[in-house]
C-alpha cells in the first residue's frame, strides 16, 4: 500500500531519520559490494584491478545518464504522493520505467559495440587492455538492467518504501559476491573464469535484481497500472521528470567527466599508480556514506 500523505503527526526530524536509516543501510550496503568486488578481483592481479577501475569510471558515468530519469521520476513521484494523485503516480512511473529502459538498451548496445573506441581513450597497456575489453563487453551490454534499478529504486523510495530498496541491495550483495566466487575461483563443473567470471557475476546479479525490483513494485504499489500507458508517451509527464532529473544530475556529471579526465592522466603512469587509484577511491568513498545518505533522504521531504 503506498502511504498517499505525510504523517503530520512526525516532526521533519524524525520523518528524516525514517527515511534515511534504510537509505543509510543500502548506501552503505552499495559501497560494500564495490569494496568485495575489489578485494576478490586483487586475487586475479593488481592489473586486473586497475583495469575494471578504469572501465567502472565509464560504467558510472552511464549510471549518471540513467539518473536524468531515475532522480526526475523519483522527485515527481513523492510530490504526487504528498498530493494524493493515484493518477499522477501511474503515469510517472510508466512514463519513467519507458524512458529508461529505452534509454538504457541504447546506451547498453552503444557501450558493447564501441568498447574498443572508448578503451581507445585511456591507451591503456595491452595487459589491461585484455582485461578491460571482455569486461566491458558483458557488463556494457546489461547496463539496461542498472537503468531500471536505479529507476525502480528511486520510485520505491518516493513512495516510503526504503526498506525494500535496503534489502534488494543485500539481496544484490549476496547475489555478487557467490557469483564472484563461483566464476572467479570456480566451482563444481565451473572453471575459473577470471575477470570474464567478475563480469558475467556483475551482469547476472543485475539482471536478477531488475527482475526482483519489478516484482517489489508491482506488489507494494495499490495503483492499477494500465498497459496502454506503457505505449502511450505524454510530453507532460516526460517533460516533467527530465526537467528535475537533468538538472539534479547535471552536477553528477561534471564530476564523473572529472573523474575521466584524471583517470586517462593516471593511466599514462601506469598499472601500479591505476591500481592503487582503485583502491583508495573505494576506502575514501566510505567516508561520504552519511552525507550521500541525508541528501538521498532530503528528497524525498
Amino acid at each position: 500500500m503506498i502511504n498517499l500523505a505525510l504523517d503530520n503527526t512526525l516532526s521533519p526530524r524524525k520523518y528524516l531519520f525514517l527515511i534515511t536509516w534504510p537509505i543509510f543501510i543500502e548506501v552503505f550496503l552499495q559501497m560494500l559490494m564495490n569494496l568485495t568486488d575489489v578485494f576478490m578481483i586483487s586475487f586475479i592481479s593488481d592489473e586486473a584491478v586497475a583495469a575494471i577501475g578504469v572501465v567502472n569510471q565509464l560504467m558510472h558515468f552511464t549510471f549518471v545518464l540513467f539518473n536524468f530519469t531515475a532522480m526526475g521520476s523519483g522527485v515527481v513521484v513523492s510530490q504526487y504522493v504528498g498530493a494524493n494523485n493515484p493518477k499522477g503516480i501511474r503515469k510517472t512511473i510508466t512514463h519513467a520505467l519507458i524512458l529508461n529502459l529505452i534509454f538504457g538498451l541504447v546506451i547498453s548496445l552503444f557501450v558493447g559495440l564501441n568498447r574498443h573506441f572508448l578503451l581507445n581513450l585511456f591507451s591503456l597497456e595491452p595487459s589491461l587492455y585484455a582485461y578491460a575489453e571482455s569486461y566491458t563487453l558483458i557488463v556494457g551490454l546489461a547496463l539496461f538492467a542498472q537503468a531500471m534499478i536505479l529507476t525502480v529504486s528511486s520510485i520505491l523510495q518516493a513512495m516510503g518504501f526504503t526498506k525494500d530498496v535496503m534489502v534488494t541491495v543485500l539481496l544484490m550483495n549476496v547475489l555478487n559476491v557467490i557469483g564472484n566466487y563461483v566464476f572467479i575461483f570456480g566451482a563444481g563443473f565451473i572453471p575459473q573464469l577470471g575477470v570474464p567470471g567478475v563480469a558475467i557475476a556483475t551482469a547476472g546479479s543485475r539482471l536478477i535484481i531488475m527482475l526482483w525490483l519489478f516484482i517489489v513494485l508491482f506488489k507494494r504499489i495499490d495503483i492499477k497500472m494500465k498497459w496502454r500507458d506503457f505505449f502511450n508517451l505524454e510530453k507532460e509527464y516526460a517533460s516533467k521528470i527530465l526537467g528535475i532529473g537533468i538538472p539534479s544530475a547535471g552536477e553528477q556529471m561534471s564530476y564523473k567527466l572529472s573523474q575521466i579526465i584524471v583517470t586517462m592522466m593516471i593511466t599514462t603512469l601506469g598499472a601500479t599508480a591505476l591500481a592503487t587509484r582503485v583502491y583508495s577511491q573505494n576506502l575514501m568513498s566510505v567516508l561520504t556514506i552519511i552525507a550521500v545518505s541525508m541528501s538521498k533522504g532530503c528528497k524525498f521531504l
